[in-house]
This record gives structure tokens, sequence and C-alpha cells, in this order.
């Protein structure tokens, strides 16, 4: 059994569909741009609460600091979704796809559950090369 969690997936979705934030710190707004929903680890670096905070309140901080913000891409989390899932699912006989939407303002993490497999060791070493291309 196992459980996949992509942390801060909105943001690392982003840095994945544009190559040139990979290395850079990149958050994800709300619907309208309100508030931070999505940080990537090194804009949680820089401010480990930053999680919820409205967009017109940390505009400068993010251009001095030289974060990038994205408006959120359901269309794009979507296709990374179902991208994962399907290449999670090369590696199970079964799995259980789901996504944690919480309450208060949080990313939103896409989790998949995979049932045991014959040999759990060889199913698991496959799992960073697929996914390393992107």
């Amino acid at each position: 059994m196992a459980l996949v969690d992509c942390v801060s997936f909105y943001a690392n979705a982003e840095r994945v569909f544009d190559p040139t934030l990979r290395d850079r710190p990149t958050l994800v707004l709300s619907n309208n741009d309100g508030c931070v929903v999505a940080a990537c680890p090194l804009v949680k670096a820089l401010d480990p609460d930053i999680m919820g905070k409205p967009w017109f309140q940390i505009r400068a901080w993010c251009q001095a600091k030289g974060v990038e913000a994205r408006s959120s891409n359901y269309e794009l989390y979507g296709s990374l979704s179902s991208r994962v899932a399907t290449i999670l699912g090369r590696f199970s006989a079964w799995q259980e796809v789901y996504i944690l939407y919480p309450e208060i303002c949080c990313s939103a993490p896409a989790a998949i559950s995979m049932a045991s497999s014959p040999d759990p060791a060889l199913e698991t070493r496959g799992h960073r090369g697929a996914t390393d291309p992107w």
C-alpha cells in the first residue's frame, strides 16, 4: 500500500508548465487573485505564514523577493493530476484517486492510494524516473 501526496501541487504544476519558474519561488492565487492558495517550498522558506495572505497585502513583498505569482489555472492542474494518476497506475493493479480540498486556505494536494503488489519494492523503483521528464 502506498500513499502519494503531491505537495504544493498547484505551485509545482505551474513550475512544470513554465520551466523558467523551476528554480524560482512561485505561488498561486485563489479565484480572482484574492489570496495565496499554494506556495512552493522556496516561498514557504521566505515566509512560513504565506498561505492565505491577501494578494494586495503581499504584492510589493513578492516583487522585492523575486516571488512569481500565478492565477489559478484549474485546466492545467486537472491535466497534470490526470497524468500523475496515469503514470502511477502503471505501477499498481489498483488505485484510488482523490483530491483533498481543506476548508481553510491551503494547497490542494492530489493523493493516490495504491494497493500492494506481489513485490512492493520492485513497484516503487520506477516512480521517480517516470515523472522526472516533466
